[in-house]
């Protein structure tokens, strides 16, 4: 990393920590916030994650500066989480109760009595009700939304976010392009891989223009970001759909057996909550997601209609990808280079009009 960001960073952490002394008395006083993130049902069953946080007041414009943007990611990894805190969540005249955990997470994945009607309002709401904190006289409501794909639908996708959808650079040299974006650019100043908005919005469209697809995002990015990649999306106009990231930290320590099956995971949720939709999965040579695609494939037959991967770069991960794809006769995998060339496929099988 260059020098003059060594110093951007140095300055921007000594200018966060003062700021945290200064404002921790305030924030004390009850500056909590409760951050649904979205979730999904088939309406009989209904997911929903969030997160109880002290307000780090994070404000974004298109024209920040860098130390603005750096300083916004520290506010991001060195969140306060809030333990302990009970949750209520409203639904289509049901409620369900939770406890964050240490992390200040609260997750569901429950059965709905009252199963919700099908129709086409794609997008629903609940209400998400904060009634104790634990130390503070604190309670808040605010609201989730949730996605209930329509008759319309023809299938999904699932897409992974870091160069599968968002230009991270994470195979640069050391890692220090995608550091770089990482810590100095905001939402509005990210750039999507070339060509994808539009293939994305054209699947989302589907062959007749009106089929309302849905969309789930599953990364291994932190949930820290989740923030600055709903904006990114709705600045780049991609297809609305629900987030799964991981909790992590900037400690290598944290790259657990459990963070290496997030993916995996999430996609199994998703997959068992819409048993009767097939799947189209987008991904990269960054990572491992041939492995966790292939294997999802292999545990619901059937359900995966094509695995769309683009090569970055040269690497040595991309000579194992090349093996595994070309040893992988039962499920319909391709390795592309560009976005280009998944438009001519997916064209050719009808999934866009």
């Amino acid at each position: 990393m260059k020098n003059g960001n060594k110093r951007l960073i140095q300055s921007a952490r000594k200018v966060y920590k003062l700021w945290q002394k200064t404002t921790r008395r305030d924030r004390a006083e009850g500056q909590v916030i409760v951050m649904p993130y979205r979730g999904f049902t088939n309406g009989q069953h209904f997911f929903l994650k969030g997160r109880v946080l002290e307000d780090q007041n994070i404000q974004v414009q298109a024209n920040d500066s860098k130390f603005t943007n750096l300083i916004n990611t520290f506010k991001r990894f060195e969140s306060d989480e809030l333990p302990n805190a009970e949750i209520a969540v409203h639904i289509n005249e049901q409620t369900f109760s939770i406890i964050s955990d240490e992390e200040g997470y609260f997750s569901l994945y429950e059965k709905l009595e009252n199963p919700l009607p099908v129709n086409d309002q794609f997008w629903k709401k609940a209400l998400v009700e904060l009634l104790q904190l634990p130390g503070r006289k604190f309670k808040t409501t605010t609201t989730a939304s949730f996605f209930y794909p329509t008759t319309k639908a023809k299938f999904g996708v699932i897409s992974d976010i870091d160069d599968t959808v968002l230009r991270t650079h994470v195979t640069s040299t050391l890692g220090l392009k995608m550091l770089y974006a990482t810590l100095l650019s905001n939402a509005h100043q990210r750039r999507p891989m070339e060509g994808i908005v539009e293939l994305l919005q054209a699947l989302a469209r589907g062959p007749k223009g009106n089929a309302h697809n849905p969309f789930f995002y599953v990364s291994n990015s932190p949930w820290n970001l989740y923030d600055l990649l709903i904006q990114f999306m709705e600045v780049q106009q991609l297809p609305r759909g629900p987030i799964l990231l991981r909790d992590y930290g900037l400690s290598p320590a944290n790259f657990s057996a459990a963070f290496q099956e997030h993916k995996q995971t999430s996609m199994g949720t998703i997959l068992k909550t819409y048993p009767d939709l097939p799947f189209i999965l987008l991904g990269d040579t960054g990572s491992k997601d041939v492995d966790h695609y292939l294997a999802i494939a292999q545990e619901y037959p059937g359900q995966i209609k094509t695995i769309y991967i683009r090569k970055l770069g040269d690497t040595n991960n991309v000579e194992r990808v090349t093996q595994l794809i070309t040893s992988a006769t039962n499920v319909d995998i391709l390795l592309v280079r560009n976005t280009e060339e998944i438009w001519q496929d997916v064209r050719k099988k009808g999934y866009v009009g």
